[in-house]
């Protein structure tokens, strides 16, 4: 779920080292589909962040929580 939280994210016109890894948001449709997907089960996501249990396990640091609320739009 990170990596695709990752490679939802757009990416900044204005950022040639950002463009030069992952090209511009025109040559990579999937991620609006991923982003969509992310939106549409926000839900699933925050009960995952809140579940200290299940997270214990992961070792997901701050960073990586930060980027499951972005993907998600909460």
């Amino acid at each position: 779920m990170l990596v695709a939280a990752a490679l939802s994210a757009p990416t900044d016109p204005g950022n040639a080292w950002a463009l030069a890894i992952s090209g511009p948001e025109e040559d990579h449709p999937e991620r609006a589909l991923c982003r969509a997907a992310f939106v549409a089960d926000a839900a699933w996501v925050r009960r995952l962040l809140a579940d200290d249990a299940l997270l214990s396990g992961l070792g997901l640091d701050e960073d990586d929580r930060a980027s499951l609320v972005q993907a998600a739009g909460l």
